[in-house]
């Protein structure tokens, strides 16, 4: 019986760094016709991260996603996000916003696809937060295959979740259950009508 629990509290902190780790998707980089930083964005990380992807020549475009999303002054977040690229040095022409209002990550991938299609580029770069990386990575590339697109996913680096702490934190435990439940959920072909 000792040994069985010996057992068993070894085997946890493998499972919990297993299950933080199968999470995170993080490509290599290369060059793509657009970078995409993806709604829910209360921080600005990702747009920050997109935008550096863009100033360091890895992306000619800026895409921001619609959102019904508002930020703290009432506006709305994609019309925040576009002022703070130009802000951040993005050329007015070089910022693009899709035109349907997303609500989840799958509404998010076909926004991007149709804004990408129209103006005949190919490839792309998403970025999100590092837990999410996963379930971009499944929307993007199912939606994206039939029109032969090629997305990368990446997350930002210093965002507060770590794959091998998450466990320790409430919001840790709570971000991980929520959105292992959001990919059990796209796996099974339900969409999710939450953005993050």
């Amino acid at each position: 019986m000792l040994l069985l629990s010996i057992s068993v509290c070894c085997l946890i902190p493998i499972v919990m760094l297993f299950l933080g780790r199968f999470l995170l998707v993080n490509d290599r980089l290369q060059p793509a016709d657009v970078v995409v930083a993806l709604g829910g964005d209360a921080t600005v990380d990702r747009l920050e991260m997109a935008v550096e992807l863009y100033h360091d020549g890895l992306a000619e475009a800026l895409i921001i996603t619609e959102t019904t999303a508002t930020v703290f002054t009432g506006q709305q977040e994609s019309l925040y996000l576009r002022n703070q690229a130009m802000a951040l040095g993005v050329p007015e022409n070089a910022i693009f916003v899709t035109e349907v209002d997303a609500t989840s990550t799958w509404d998010e991938a076909r926004a991007v696809r149709k804004l990408m299609l129209r103006n005949d580029w190919n490839s792309c770069i998403a970025v999100t937060d590092p837990y999410h990386t996963r379930r971009v990575k499944i929307a993007f590339t199912q939606d994206f295959k039939a029109h032969d697109l090629n997305v990368s996913v990446v997350y930002t680096p210093d965002h507060w979740y770590r794959p091998s702490t998450w466990f320790l934190s409430v919001e840790g435990r709570q971000t991980t259950l929520l959105e292992y439940i959001k990919l059990f959920g796209q796996l099974f072909g339900f969409e999710h009508y939450e953005l993050e």
